[in-house]
């Protein structure tokens, strides 16, 4: 069972984070709502062990830096990470 929960927060105020967090794995959804590109750093508030970009041709796995990981958002943009415990 999933349940919606904010799983993690962002180095950047312009980017909004919202996820949904299940056994053992879950999603955090983001969002820019800059003007600008972004390249934020997502730290989750529970350890994670692997995270992966999900995109519409397939799956993009993100290396993690101790407990984070970043992602790289254009203008107006969003992104789903899949994330596992």
């Amino acid at each position: 069972m999933f349940k919606l929960a904010a799983s993690s927060v962002t180095n950047s105020p312009e980017v909004e984070v919202s996820g949904l967090a299940g056994d053992g794995r879950g999603y955090a959804v983001l969002v820019n709502h800059s003007e600008r590109s972004q390249e934020v750093t997502i730290t989750p508030k529970m350890p994670v062990r692997s995270a992966q970009q999900v995109k519409p041709d397939g799956v993009v796995s993100l290396p993690t830096h101790g407990d984070t990981w970043k992602v790289r958002l254009e203008p107006y943009d969003g992104a789903v990470v899949e994330w596992r415990k």
